[in-house]
C-alpha cells in the first residue's frame, strides 16, 4: 500500500466536520483518527529502520561468505 495514499487527518477532518455544533462523537474520532495515524507513521518507521539493519546484516553475511567460499564458488 502506498503510505502517500492514506487521507491525512486534515482531510478527514474536514469530510466529517459538521461545523460549529459538532457532536462529541467526532471529538472522539477525531482523536481516535489521530492516534492511528500516528501509529501508523511509527510502524513505518520501524519497518525503514529494519529493512535497513536487514540489508546491513546482508551485506556483512555476504562479504563473509565471499571469503570463506573459494573464488569459483561464484
Amino acid at each position: 500500500m502506498n503510505c502517500n495514499a492514506r487521507f491525512c487527518i486534515a482531510a478527514i477532518a474536514a469530510i466529517t466536520s459538521l461545523g460549529p455544533g459538532r457532536c462529541r462523537k467526532f471529538d472522539i474520532m477525531d482523536t481516535m483518527l489521530h492516534k492511528l495515524e500516528k501509529y501508523a507513521d511509527n510502524l513505518e518507521n520501524i519497518v525503514q529502520q529494519r529493512t535497513a539493519e536487514l540489508i546491513d546484516e546482508k551485506q556483512k553475511t555476504d562479504m563473509l561468505l565471499y571469503r570463506m567460499l573459494p573464488p569459483y564458488a561464484f
